[in-house]
């Protein structure tokens, strides 16, 4: 399925309006939390200065973040993780309106390179998906458009 919206609509507005407000509201609560959980090493898959990745560029993912195009997954962490109780709804899906992206997805700087902002203690649903699921996902299409970008 492929999803777009007339951003430039009038009538959309005030409703796109108040997504972007509580994505970004997010997405700063993520950002205070992981700090404050993490002060030394960020559990997501790049280093904060962006120096180089936390995880092999040899692999079959080449970070697109296509499969976080996502309204929610189960909120099981990795054995040994326990995630504050804020990020519960998120990641289910059920705290923001129109929720269409992992709000624990981020772009690289501006570039096609997304980055999941906990890999190192992603959902077991998120560890499970694989080079097949990639494959049947690309099959299906971004449902934002090929030129997809946060």
């Amino acid at each position: 399925m492929r999803f777009y919206i007339h951003k430039d609509r009038p009538e959309l507005q005030p409703v796109l309006l108040r997504d972007l407000f509580q994505f970004a509201s997010a997405f700063l609560e993520i950002r205070r939390d992981l700090a404050a959980l993490y002060p030394s090493r960020p559990p997501s898959s790049f280093l904060e200065d962006g120096a180089r990745p936390l995880v092999p560029l040899d692999q079959w993912c080449d970070l697109c973040g296509l499969c976080c195009q996502i309204g929610g997954v189960p909120a099981e962490p990795p054995d040994g993780v326990h995630y504050p109780d804020s990020w519960r709804d998120l990641l289910e899906g059920t705290r923001l309106d129109n929720q269409q992206l992992c709000p624990f997805l981020f772009q690289y700087r501006g570039s096609c390179v997304h980055f999941c902002a906990i890999h190192r203690i992603k959902p077991v649903a998120c560890r499970s998906f694989d080079a097949d699921d990639c494959r049947a996902r690309r099959r299906d299409g971004y449902l934002h458009g090929a030129d997809f970008t946060l």
